[in-house]
């Protein structure tokens, strides 16, 4: 890796891990070892997994995603292209199905407060928060595997 860095492109990232491709270096498996030699020896790197075949790397790194940016171009190891960074502000927004039985527990639980506040607790206000329970219970498990 000598002249002008390479410039890598931000497939994906969250907190604490992100994929960068590197679309001209794909089947490079020299520049691969190269850089993750390299990516390694930074202080705030975790973690870097090579995959020469799909030109892409992910790093797990410590604190910020700005500060690592900043620390990894600092050291020349390459650039960063960060217009191709679709996660920039993104957070970890959830899918519209998951967003959808929220909203739909949601609408459960205020209906079982409005049963509560009419007096009747069995069967309806109970009901309500028993299918509540069922419509957020397969978004515990999926969040839980993030």
């Amino acid at each position: 890796m000598s002249g002008r860095p390479p410039l890598a492109a931000v497939a994906h990232r969250r907190v604490g891990r992100v994929r960068l491709q590197f679309p001209d270096q794909r089947n490079h498996g020299a520049f691969f070892r190269t850089l993750a030699g390299r990516l390694s020896l930074l202080p705030a790197v975790k973690q870097v997994d090579a995959r020469p075949l799909t030109g892409s790397v992910i790093v797990y790194h410590r604190g910020s995603w700005p500060a690592f940016a900043e620390s990894v171009e600092r050291a020349g190891l390459f650039a960063i292209d960060h217009d191709t960074d679709k996660s920039a502000g993104a957070g970890r927004a959830l899918p519209v199905t998951a967003q959808a039985s929220l909203a739909l527990a949601g609408g459960h639980l205020a209906l079982a407060a409005w049963q509560l506040a009419r007096g009747r607790t069995l069967p309806p206000a109970l009901t309500l928060v028993w299918y509540a329970g069922m419509l957020v219970q397969p978004l515990i498990g999926t969040l839980m595997k993030e």
